[in-house]
């Protein structure tokens, strides 16, 4: 009866049959997009996402870009909510649909006030009210907190810690973080940064991090550091994968530029530059030489051809 209802008021719809066990096959049933939405919001240290997904958590839309979070919070909210609007269009949906906004920031969040503190590698956000920021066009309740517990509380509900009372879950990307499941539930701490585990020391001979910190883990082994130390690596031969991979990447440079100046030397009258396009145009195919050498065919005298690269 209960369930005679929930699908005459839209909030379910039926979603196929089941496999058959024998009797007759049961309908299976779903959660519409027009029961609602849920606006899922990401916001890295150098990227924005941004998604809607069903009450069930299926996600319907989704949009991303690269953002720097030292941009401030106007921008990067405001660059949010243009996201946002782009997508509810996309689907046919209005703000009124959406029924809840939750927010992932990369720093220590004071979860009740849905506000940032101290959070160093952004400045300007320190306090600054995100909820105010989606109260004039969503009615619906804002949520913020630190992107790994939202991510730890994700993989806890329906991923790799789903079934686990107890768990830790560690991100590496521009910085290092952790998320702490205790007895089935997220643990923040008093700060609401329980899991901050990227500025402890682990070298005190180490490199000095954002927070002016010396050998802290995200300084030696995040993102950047392991993208410094490939490059060193691949630069004094100490990896040979790395090696050829910088090798192969100079030479697509290498191949852009002299297929750049190709392109500007086709596009010129003279004669040398019609014989440097033809000869880059034998290792660049359709870079614009042919109508240029065919012209060129009909003209007295022979230049010697400009060499490219």
């Amino acid at each position: 009866m209960e369930v005679q209802r929930l699908l005459e008021d839209g909030l379910l719809a039926e979603d196929g049959l089941a496999e058959s066990e024998g009797g007759r096959r049961s309908s299976l049933l779903g959660i519409p997009p027009k029961a609602g939405l849920i606006a899922a919001v990401d916001v890295g240290a150098t990227s924005i996402d941004v998604a809607l997904t069903t009450l069930g958590s299926e996600i319907v839309a989704h949009r991303g870009e690269s953002a720097d979070i030292k941009d401030g919070p106007r921008t990067i909210l405001g660059r949010v909510k243009a996201l946002l609007e782009d997508l509810l269009g996309e689907q046919s949906a209005e703000p009124r649909d959406v029924l809840s906004v939750g927010i992932g920031v990369p720093g220590p969040v004071e979860q009740a006030a849905g506000v940032l503190r101290s959070p160093h590698i952004m400045p300007g956000w320190d306090r600054f009210q995100i909820r105010s920021v989606f109260a004039g066009d969503y009615a619906a309740p804002v949520f913020v907190d630190n992107d790994v517990n939202v991510m730890a509380l994700g993989e806890h509900w329906g991923g790799v810690g789903k079934g686990l009372d107890n768990m830790l879950f560690i991100k590496i990307g521009t910085g290092i973080g952790g998320g702490v499941i205790a007895d089935g539930r997220l643990y923040r701490g008093t700060q609401g940064c329980a899991g901050d585990i990227g500025h402890r020391c682990v070298d005190s001979d180490g490199p000095v991090c954002s927070w002016g910190n010396r050998g802290c883990l995200e300084a030696m082994e995040a993102a950047p550091a392991i993208a410094l130390k490939a490059e060193r690596c691949a630069r004094e031969g100490l990896s040979k994968p790395l090696r050829a991979t910088r090798r192969a990447g100079r030479a697509q440079r290498q191949r852009r530029r002299r297929g750049s100046v190709a392109r500007g030397l086709s596009c010129a009258r003279d004669h040398q530059g019609v014989r440097a396009a033809r000869g880059a145009s034998a290792r660049y195919p359709g870079k614009h030489a042919q109508p240029f050498a065919d012209r060129d065919r009909g003209r007295r005298g022979h230049h010697r051809p400009l060499a490219v690269g």
